[in-house]
């Protein structure tokens, strides 16, 4: 039975690798939200790492479109330097210029990378044999077989949405996310940006 639950144990961490989940592990939204709050959004990413800032624009401005909101990249507007270099008047300018209603600021809170070892152990394998004529059935041998033991390193993303009207700067809306081990840039987008958006669905902030 020990044998059956550590090799369980094994599949069920391989395909926990192959796929991302993402979960709010906090959240705000004020009270009576501005009905207009949601029309046009600027998706800013602030992150060093320029391809996961690009993808989690584009993963955000999707999922919110598909939800019928007009959703844009900030990269699309600043360029890749973003706010960078620019001062308050000159974002406040260049947001009103395209009639945003409201600015959502991705950040990448921390990013945590973990070890683990996995010990090895046997296992009986069955290997057949031959038919039995009296039985009508297969005789089975029992190989004793070995899984190595083995290291898996995890690497666990927590980002953090905050939603402001443009003009009143108000924060309408705060959610912080854990990822756990992402394939890579793409999946950790894409798992965000559906958790943050179906919350705010949930919220009643987007239809």
């Amino acid at each position: 039975m020990k044998t059956l639950l550590k090799l369980s144990s094994f599949i069920l961490l391989l395909s926990l690798a192959s796929c991302t989940t993402t979960r709010v592990t906090s959240s705000w939204v004020v009270n009576n939200p501005p009905a207009d709050a949601v029309q046009k959004v600027l998706i800013v990413g602030v992150m060093s790492d320029r391809e996961q800032r690009d993808n989690i624009e584009q993963s955000m401005v999707a999922e919110m479109s598909r939800s019928g909101v007009n959703a844009v990249s900030g990269t699309s507007i600043f360029g890749p330097n973003g706010f960078s270099g620019l001062t308050e008047e000159q974002i406040d300018v260049k947001l009103k210029e395209f009639d945003f209603t409201s600015v959502m600021i991705v950040s990448l809170v921390a990013k945590n990378r973990q070890q683990q070892f996995h010990p090895g152990f046997f296992y009986m394998s069955p290997r057949p044999m031959g038919m039995s004529f009296y039985y009508r059935r297969f005789m089975f041998a029992h190989d004793v077989m070995f899984m190595p033991g083995f290291v898996s390193t995890t690497t666990d993303f927590i980002l953090q949405a905050d939603l402001f009207t443009i003009g009143t700067d108000q924060l309408i809306y705060s959610a912080r996310t854990r990822t756990y081990d992402p394939a890579n840039a793409r999946a950790l987008a894409t798992s965000f940006s559906r958790e943050i958006v179906s919350q705010m669905r949930s919220k009643r902030l987007i239809p």
